[in-house]
């Protein structure tokens, strides 16, 4: 068998986990109080009843859940493993059958993937107020701050991801196993607890202070950056591990430390998983609605942000408009991502 009982387990959880925490295709599907999630619900509470203390418990109800279901996520997962410990397996090569089998299985998904894709194509471009929207200001304000959003995102991210795997990767060297996965658990706990719920803490706690834009743009890019976190953390975990294996006791050895370390050391080997992982990132900041369906404003908003809006008030083609823009940004990020991921990082 290619996959073992606890890898079937470990990707039902993590499955299970990021389904469970949908909030942005069931709003924008119109959810309603019959067909709601948690975090709609949160969501409802707080913008359409005002109810702090329901959306809290509810919140509450989220995090608990999803820390159960985050416990045995980590329970069955492997430990990630270096290039001394990766076993290579021989694997035979696929039959005409086999294949055949597969592409039967993969094309409804293709089709339920694409079709949306492409006819969002299609009605951006023969949308007939093109000249309108392009001389729309909330259009190039949303476009402003996305494109500054994602960057400054991915930038946390990566900082807040290399500091934990920097500490990580010593323990480990140090043989203090427990310590290290500790942390490294913690920097992944991220995932129990959706980007909602945090932005919702944060709204609880500030709600009676009044923020600039570019405060709520810092809240913002924060919690956009503590969610892709996990996904840092599992690109950059096996680089930086193998460097400190291979190149501890010559750095030692040279006297290398700090920044020399990283220039010559550490960045000409982790560049092409810092820019897969920086090109991500800024992509999942890029379309997340989430944190800015709470803490954004006419006067800041983002290209999803401003695409929930036009299709609340029935503005489709405005709305078709602003997904292709979206769609494109998306495209030429995952172009990038593609074009620079140089190996494998999982």
């Amino acid at each position: 068998m290619a996959l073992s009982e606890n890898s079937i387990i470990t990707y039902f959880c993590a499955d299970f986990l990021l389904c469970f925490s949908s909030f942005t295709i069931v709003l924008a599907l119109g959810g309603g109080p019959q067909y709601s999630t948690l975090e709609v619900a949160v969501y409802q509470a707080i913008f359409f009843e005002f109810d702090l203390p329901k959306a809290a418990l509810f919140a509450l109800v989220q995090f608990v859940l999803g820390a159960i279901l985050f416990s045995i996520l980590q329970f069955f997962s492997p430990p990630p493993e270096s290039h001394l410990s990766t076993r290579y397996i021989w694997k035979p090569k696929a039959k005409p059958a086999q294949i055949c089998l597969h592409w039967m299985l993969f094309l409804p998904f293709l089709l339920f993937i694409f079709t949306p894709l492409l006819h969002i194509v299609w009605q951006g471009i023969r949308a007939s107020n093109w000249w309108n929207a392009l001389l729309n200001k909330d259009l190039w304000q949303a476009l402003g701050f996305s494109l500054s959003l994602a960057p400054t995102a991915a930038i946390l991210a990566l900082t807040l991801g290399i500091a934990i795997l920097f500490t990580v990767r010593r323990l480990m060297w140090l043989n203090q196993m427990t310590a290290a996965n500790t942390l490294l658990t913690a920097g992944m706990v991220v995932l129990a607890i959706p980007t909602l719920i945090l932005a919702v803490g944060l709204f609880i706690w500030l709600q009676d202070r009044e923020l600039t834009n570019w405060q709520l743009f810092g809240l913002v890019a924060l919690c956009n950056a503590l969610a892709a976190l996990p996904f840092v953390l599992r690109i950059l975990h096996p680089p930086m591990w193998r460097n400190l294996q291979s190149y501890e006791h010559l750095c030692q050895s040279l006297g290398l430390r700090g920044y020399s370390r990283w220039r010559l050391v550490e960045y000409p080997l982790l560049k092409p998983a810092l820019k897969y992982a920086f090109a991500l990132v800024a992509t999942l900041s890029l379309g997340d609605f989430t944190a800015i369906a709470l803490f954004g404003s006419p006067d800041f908003t983002s290209l999803p942000a401003l695409l929930y809006r036009q299709i609340g008030q029935y503005r489709t083609e405005d709305g078709a408009i602003t997904a292709l823009i979206l769609l494109l940004l998306c495209v030429l990020l995952f172009i990038f991502i593609e074009r620079n991921k140089g190996g494998q990082y999982d």
